[in-house]
């Protein structure tokens, strides 16, 4: 995903110098516009067309403060994007170690919050994928459609039961799994419906069988160590598979 953004700092200060400008034109001084010369063209729109611009200065001023809190909950300094891919509100550039943030989101604090520390997460663990078909020398065939019966409650329809091609998967229900549990859930991510929950199965099913935590693994960058386990819980799963049939048939 390309995207380009202002810097938290640049927001800031275009920030003050609309709150500049507006407090001199409601005091009646009559502001010199070159004042704006550093404010995006699209922004000074928005404040020209504004209804009242003591509420377009508050409700700036407001995503501000979000933009603050996410900065400091994702210990980094986000860049605004004024308009990005639908659906998207925010995102992480793992080569660029840059993180983004829609302007839209920072509307609900509560949400931008939440977007930051989930796209910390991508940063802090450098994990860009999770692909099991991109793996042969780690899961075989059987290992790989082990996993796949025993995800296949949680993949969506479009999968068709399969995981081929479908790396940001689990990458983000991983994501998404450290998000709720270190900070935060929000019900408006999408990542809730089938990556979270398949997550958790992997996650659950290795702490109670490996006594290990993909999830700590993943938020370390341990992509190695991950993919081994994967590979033992896969194994695991098809022994158990192979008891119960044995079982079954005395």
């Amino acid at each position: 995903m390309s995207l380009s953004g202002l810097s938290s700092r640049a927001y800031r200060e275009e920030t003050y110098t609309l709150r500049r400008w507006v407090e001199a034109e409601q005091l009646g001084e009559s502001p010199d516009r070159s004042e704006l010369a550093n404010v995006r063209p699209r922004v000074l729109q928005r404040l020209f067309g504004a209804a009242d611009m003591g509420v377009f200065l508050y409700q700036r001023e407001k995503r501000q403060a979000a933009l603050n809190r996410a900065n400091a909950v994702g210990s980094r300094q986000f860049q605004v994007v004024e308009e990005g891919p639908a659906g998207v509100a925010g995102a992480a550039d793992m080569s660029e170690r840059v993180a983004y943030m829609m302007e839209d989101t920072l509307e609900d604090e509560r949400w931008a919050l939440h977007v930051a520390y989930h796209e910390s997460v991508h940063l802090r663990s450098g994990i860009r994928e999770l692909d099991v078909y991109d793996h042969p020398d780690v899961l075989s065939l059987d290992q790989i459609n082990a996993l796949e019966d025993f995800l296949a409650p949680h993949l969506p329809d479009e999968f068709g039961g399969s995981l081929m091609g479908r790396g940001d998967f689990l990458m983000e229900g991983f994501t998404e799994w450290i998000t709720i549990s270190n900070h935060s859930y929000h019900e408006k991510c999408a990542y809730n419906k089938g990556n979270v929950p398949a997550a958790n199965a992997l996650q659950q099913y290795a702490m109670e069988h490996l006594g290990i935590s993909l999830g700590g693994l993943f938020l370390y960058g341990e992509e190695d160590a991950m993919w081994a386990q994967l590979a033992l819980l896969a194994t695991h799963l098809i022994t158990r598979e192979d008891t119960q049939d044995v079982l079954d048939e005395i």
